[in-house]
């Protein structure tokens, strides 16, 4: 799984990632979201589910545009909702920094390999707590795919640019309203368990193109996958030979895999 960044913020969180199949981007989505529900769980004793609804995957279309303006939407999270007053600002877990420096990683964290502890625990061994601790990880991350060819320093300065112009633009909209962003330390005395009294929940597209002609072939492609899945179901419940398309997951039966790409 390539990582291009990420931001954590109160009640949601932002990933983008370039998968090489569509098993691997569950695989990856599960492990993500259960780790992190089970450990915030475990840190303020959550009750019921953490996660309000199941991940929204949205597919980028291959044109720069349309990767620039999701990765500028990325950067600008701390800032958007009037929580920061620059993206770096942001104290919750996000890659800002780090695509600001041109770095190819990030470190920090802690792993607590939990499922492992416990069942050495069941095998009746001796169990130090710190054998199952590992501190300092390193998370690969990888420049956007249009950018996959050009030099890391280079890069970097697009980002700071993108910065520099969410900063000013938040200045702007706070002098013209005659206010001032929440602020790091009133974030942080914020309880696990505060909550708006009401949620904006804005409408996350399937899709995301710079042009009308790529957005059409992006949803194009997907009725003639929606088509081909449905009469292979259809199909399938009539006893027949089910043909499903390739990147599927049929009920009851194996992922189908990917085309290679061309």
């Amino acid at each position: 799984m390539r990582i291009v960044g990420w931001a954590v913020l109160s009640n949601h969180a932002h990933m983008l990632i370039v998968p090489t199949s569509g098993l691997q981007m569950a695989e990856f989505m599960r492990m993500v979201n259960g780790n992190f529900a089970r450990k915030v769980g475990d840190l303020v004793d959550w009750e019921g589910p953490v996660w309000s609804r199941r991940y929204k995957p949205v597919v980028i279309s291959d044109e720069e545009e349309a990767q620039v303006a999701k990765l500028k939407y990325l950067l600008q999270q701390g800032t958007k909702e009037n929580l920061v007053a620059r993206p770096v600002d942001w104290p919750g877990p996000q890659t800002v920094a780090e695509l600001c420096l041109g770095y190819d990683f990030v470190t920090g964290g802690v792993w607590h390999d939990k499922d492992g502890e416990n069942e050495a625990r069941r095998r009746g061994k001796t169990v130090d707590h710190e054998d199952f601790v590992h501190r300092h990880l390193i998370t690969q991350l990888s420049p956007l795919p249009c950018w996959r060819n050009q030099d890391r320093a280079e890069i970097a300065a697009r980002v700071r640019t993108y910065v520099a112009e969410i900063e000013q633009a938040t200045r702007e909209r706070h002098t013209d309203a005659g206010t001032r962003p929440l602020g790091v330390k009133a974030v942080l005395r914020m309880h696990p368990f505060d909550k708006p009294e009401t949620t904006k929940r804005s409408y996350a597209r399937r899709f995301v193109a710079a042009t009308q002609e790529a957005l059409r072939e992006l949803w194009e492609e997907w009725k003639a996958f929606l088509l081909t899945y449905r009469q292979a179901s259809d199909d399938l419940k009539a006893g027949l030979e089910a043909n499903f398309p390739p990147g599927s997951f049929p009920p009851g039966l194996p992922y189908v895999p990917d085309l290679p790409a061309p």
